[in-house]
């Protein structure tokens, strides 16, 4: 199972991939952490600080 540090993981490397430019890539991760947000949505929750603010909209 993922844990909330490896989602902040995932999301550090979207910010690598935006300021690289590779759009792609970066729509792809994010629809990947949107599944996983919302099938484990404890992980990107307020309460749990280490997933907080995890996801970009």
């Amino acid at each position: 199972m993922l844990t909330a540090k490896e989602l902040v993981w995932l999301h550090d490397l979207q910010l690598n991939l935006a300021i690289r430019r590779d759009w792609v890539a970066v729509a792809h991760l994010q629809c990947l952490m949107d599944r996983i947000v919302d099938e484990h949505p404890v992980l990107a929750s307020d309460s749990n600080p280490a997933g907080h603010g995890a996801v970009l909209h």
